[in-house]
């Protein structure tokens, strides 16, 4: 008998590995009928010269329903399974998740994953505990692709002495984009990474020598008296320069490759170069991109004029897009220019690699910028209290300052003896990051006198177990009833330099004093302090300012970024420029993937890209479909 549903299972390991897998046949539940949904497609009617197209298609979500019952011969009661399925679902109401769904068609058993993205139901549930009815029916809204259960993995690719490293990958299965995920090692024990690029060309890959991803700048064409010259840190050991740029722009530099021809990619492509300005100042060399579709009368100037970022080093500079589209007619052939110029009068420029780079799959990483660390607050009550010269009076019941209770520390204070001791209180217990940077301090203290002729002696903190020379006493005087008196801010350093561990210490606190402001002899007057707070203001620094360190990993995958840390936990995500990665299907077209991955010791920016790489990469995808029986040979 051909079976096509014989488990469902619930956040499957292999997709949720934080998660309680759950599958519906070992809860002794069996599937009475299942409803998996439509493949279908949205999108929106153009009219163009020859009919309408259907553009921005997108496939839909789909509704699955399940019809669940208790099997005669399951071990488990209906209680039990009822209530880990009601755990279950409101765990996916809460936070989604995915499902698996196993099946026989005929010989072949398959498994095929699923997104959970949208609600989730369990419906007559009711008859089904009063054994009025014996199904239950779970309904879910799921992503509109199934993926393969199967991940298949690439050869590990190694470039041991290169800048930059070209892979390929053969045909994709299936119909619908799959889930990629790129694993990218530095090996380099000598350079960290600070920026990353990576791109891949499916439906636009070309082969041949005219249409590759990276060329050295030598194998060009060398215009306006540009000329090959040794450089140590360039790529196979040359570059090309121009040593005499005016304030007119120079054409430097052309596409057309000298043993093979013009270029025939096919699709938009970004064009990335590593550049040298040996000049003296970041900004004094310019450079702009122009191409056009080979045989055109006019370059396209639409890429923006881009400045030298920075001088005495290599850099990767972003210098625009082309947009080569199919020929229509003849062979695929397309051009474009480097120019370059001096503003103030003379420069020279060097050019090392030339980077044609698909934006059918394109991300960026670069080093996060220290100026936007996470700013945090961390607020504590204390765990030592005494009583501490200089003052003559000791408080009592110091311990009370632990929590907001209405129940207090006190000190009675008349004319003759007008001054408390410091209420010393410290060893607040925080747990900052000793590289932290401290950014302000705010002492709330909770206090009353009466009557109110009492007023602050002393507010300081106290570092090390030394009390630091600035006080933040008030001149008012203190509430004749409980009210939260701050001192200092969120940017108030109180005089001094703090790092985390100082405020770690058990030893680090604030020291408190009143005085009795009445001049005359009358009874004493009692000074009160109900609790005390601290809240330490601060920002965690950005990890060493990295993408990838040395002999660790970051990982490109169609859910996010991430990298290793030097403790090697996977540490993200990493926020990307560009798209995150898919399996693009290309069985049916017999088409390969081509991808590259370009590191750099810079960030991309103002950092300069030094040394040599190396690095391996390995590409891990799952197959995507639309409809469930593609997945059977």
């Amino acid at each position: 008998m051909t079976r096509i549903v014989d488990d469902i299972v619930l956040d499957p390991i292999e997709v949720s590995p934080g998660r309680t897998e759950l599958s519906l046949s070992e809860m002794g539940l069996s599937v009475t009928g299942a409803d998996f949904g439509e493949a279908a497609i949205e999108g929106t009617s153009v009219r163009q010269q020859f009919g309408e197209v259907l553009v921005d298609r997108r496939p839909k979500t789909k509704t699955v329903a399940l019809r669940l019952r208790v099997r005669e011969d399951a071990e488990a009661d209906l209680e039990t399974a009822a209530y880990r399925l009601q755990q279950k679902v409101g765990l996916l109401h809460r936070e989604g998740g995915w499902l698996r769904r196993d099946f026989h068609i005929g010989e072949f058993a398959g498994s095929l994953l699923c997104k959970i993205v949208g609600e989730v139901t369990l419906a007559d549930f009711a008859g089904w505990q009063a054994g009025d009815s014996p199904d239950v029916t779970l309904t879910l809204v799921a992503g509109p692709i199934w993926y393969s259960t199967e991940v298949e993995e690439s050869p590990l690719f190694v470039e041991e002495s290169g800048r930059a490293l070209v892979y390929e990958l053969p045909e994709t299965k299936g119909t619908a984009e799959g889930l990629k995920r790129i694993t990218v090692t530095n090996k380099n024990s000598s350079g960290d990474w600070r920026g990353l690029i990576w791109a891949e060309e499916c439906r636009d890959f070309q082969e041949g020598d005219t249409a590759k991803l990276l060329y050295e700048a030598e194998a060009l064409t060398l215009k306006g008296g540009a000329s090959v010259k040794s450089l140590a840190g360039a790529s196979g050991g040359q570059v090309v320069e121009h040593s005499a740029l005016t304030a007119g722009w120079l054409n430097i530099l052309e596409s057309k490759i000298v043993a093979s021809g013009h270029m025939t990619h096919l699709g938009p492509r970004r064009i990335k170069m590593r550049i040298y300005d040996p000049g003296t100042s970041p900004g004094g060399i310019e450079l702009r991109l122009l191409w056009r579709v080979l045989g055109s009368s006019r370059w396209n100037e639409g890429n923006a004029i881009v400045p030298t970022p920075l001088v005495g080093n290599f850099a990767i500079v972003d210098l625009g897009e082309c947009r080569p589209q199919r020929a229509a007619l003849g062979e695929q052939r397309w051009e474009w220019k480097l120019m370059a110029r001096a503003p103030d009068g003379s420069g020279a420029i060097r050019v090392d690699q030339v980077y044609v780079l698909p934006t059918e799959q394109y991300l960026e990483l670069t080093a996060p910028d220290e100026s936007r660390g996470a700013y945090a607050q961390s607020t504590k009550t204390p765990g030592t209290i005494l009583s501490s010269s200089p003052g003559s009076v000791v408080w009592s019941g110091m311990e009370n300052v632990k929590t907001s209770n209405n129940v207090y520390a006190t000190v009675s204070l008349s004319k003759n003896e007008p001054t408390s001791q410091y209420l010393q209180v410290t060893n607040f217990g925080f747990g900052l990051p000793e590289a932290v940077e401290i950014l302000g301090i705010i002492v709330t203290i909770e206090k009353s006198a009466s009557p109110s002729y009492i007023k602050d002696s002393r507010v300081s903190l106290v570092k090390k177990g030394s009390v630091q020379a600035t006080n933040k006493a008030l001149a008012s005087p203190w509430p004749g009833s409980d009210e939260n008196v701050t001192y200092g801010s969120a940017s108030d350093l109180w005089g001094s330099t703090w790092s985390g561990a100082d405020i770690n210490a058990s030893n680090f606190g604030v020291v408190i004093a009143a005085t009795n402001s009445y001049d005359k002899d009358s009874p004493k007057k009692e000074a009160r302090v109900d609790s005390v707070q601290i809240a330490v203001y601060y920002k965690e620094p950005i990890d060493e300012n990295r993408v990838c360190f040395a002999q660790r990993s970051v990982e490109l995958r169609w859910d996010g970024n991430y990298r290793e840390n030097l403790e090697g936990d996977v540490w993200g995500p990493l926020v990307a420029d560009g798209l995150q990665p898919v399996a693009t299907p290309s069985a049916l077209e017999g088409r390969p993937t081509r991808g590259i991955v370009i590191p750099s010791q810079g960030d991309l920016g103002e950092l300069s890209d030094g040394e040599s790489n190396k690095l391996n990469a390995r590409v891990r995808t799952r197959a995507g479909y639309h409809f469930a029986r593609e997945a059977a040979p």
